[in-house]
């Protein structure tokens, strides 16, 4: 998608995501002429996207050395010598990235990057990181929570942001622990000689009773006062309802 030659002339569904056989053919004959400015092979089908620069290189190469790639739009690329836009502002010299706590390299101007949101700064390697992990529904500004303009400046710095949930949202039994309850009678003094996590349901005496508000304490029927009630209210909440709502309570 990157290369200069190379045109998405059908559908989405035609070809290889819109890009046809036989333009792709033609494309590789194309850059076989062209020599990588960087390792001197063959095959260089990228372009830097000022037209009056001669730089051509491999897409592999072109990372290794700092290209700007810009993943929207038209693909563009941008060699080293155009790639970096007057900063007109830059760090403290004491400064360091809020993500890896390390020091800027000030002479490098591609490895940092102002949030466009905010004005603060961190590494680029830093900013790509959260990046793939957040994916598009989630990346965000870190300091300032700005999503459609951060994203959008952070697409023109060269950030590439993958159209996807996020990782830890794909990950497999990620929240498993948010749905397991703790069965545990949390009464300041536990009656029961089968210990506070002993549970019978049924029983008129030993079932655990979770608090009917937060749902995060419990009580053995018989560890609170007025056993035979079915709803029971923690300390705690009880101190914020009131008592009228929430009755018996924890002793």
């Amino acid at each position: 998608i990157f290369s200069s030659g190379l045109m998405q002339s059908g559908e989405d569904d035609e070809g290889l995501g819109g890009f046809l056989p036989d333009e792709i053919l033609k494309e590789v004959r194309r850059s076989s002429r062209l020599k990588c400015t960087y390792c001197g092979q063959h095959g260089a089908s990228v372009g830097c996207a000022v037209k009056k620069c001669k730089m051509v290189f491999h897409y592999p190469c072109g990372i290794k050395n700092r290209i700007l790639f810009q993943y929207f739009d038209r693909f563009r690329s941008f060699c080293s010598q155009h790639r970096d836009p007057p900063i007109a502002n830059s760090p403290p010299a004491d400064a360091v990235c809020s993500a890896c706590v390390s020091p800027f390299d000030l002479k490098e101007a591609h490895s940092v990057l102002s949030m466009p949101c905010c004005k603060n700064w961190l590494h680029r390697t830093c900013i790509q990181a959260q990046a793939n992990s957040a994916g598009a529904h989630f990346f965000r500004c870190p300091f300032c929570n700005n999503k459609d303009n951060f994203q959008k400046e952070m697409l023109k710095l060269g950030i590439y942001i993958p159209d996807r949930d996020a990782s830890w949202e794909t990950e497999s039994h990620a929240f498993r622990d948010l749905y397991e309850r703790e069965m545990l009678c949390n009464a300041k003094t536990c009656q029961c000689t089968g210990g506070r996590r002993f549970n019978l349901e049924d029983s008129a005496k030993w079932a655990i009773l979770l608090c009917n508000c937060c749902g995060a304490k419990g009580t053995h029927k018989a560890c609170s006062r007025g056993s035979s009630k079915e709803n029971w209210t923690c300390q705690e909440c009880v101190s914020i309802v009131g008592s009228k709502i929430a009755q018996p309570y924890l002793r």
